[in-house]
């Protein structure tokens, strides 16, 4: 629940920026936001490293954009162990930017991690390892200077 809660408020927040950026006339920031899945623990997967290769290439090609990386697992019955590996995944992909020189200030990493599964939950006939593969993954939000 509180998890749904601070998705909440940061939802309420961003509303609220936005508002204030048009009320004031100032043009929000094109935003693309990516996913990169991942397979067990901190391993990008095959679709993965394709996801990162195109995050890359939209960097290199934009120098005033910018990125913030959250990793996120399915919750399971150890909510901090699940928190950290969600932190470890967001600097797995932090590291990988870095290794194809894409500069530290541009890349930021939220200390919290993010257990929060993606919409539509998981199929029933799934297993369970499956339905964990499937939210095991980083979302990379890009910001563009407008």
């Amino acid at each position: 629940m509180k998890d749904l809660r601070e998705h909440a408020l940061a939802l309420v927040v961003a509303a609220a920026t936005l508002t204030t950026a048009w009320a004031l006339g100032q043009p929000e920031a094109p935003r693309e936001s990516v996913t990169i899945p991942f397979g067990r623990g901190t391993a990008i997967n095959g679709d993965g490293r394709v996801a990162l290769e195109r995050i890359v290439t939209i960097l290199q090609g934009d120098p005033s954009a910018s990125t913030e990386i959250s990793g996120h697992t399915w919750p399971g019955s150890d909510r901090e162990a699940d928190l950290e590996l969600a932190r470890q995944r967001a600097r797995h992909v932090a590291n990988e930017l870095a290794a194809r020189g894409i500069a530290d200030g541009r890349v930021a990493v939220p200390a919290d991690g993010h257990v929060m599964p993606l919409a539509g939950g998981c199929d029933p006939n799934w297993s369970e390892r499956d339905c964990r593969l499937k939210h095991a993954r980083a979302e990379v939000v890009i910001s563009r200077r407008p």
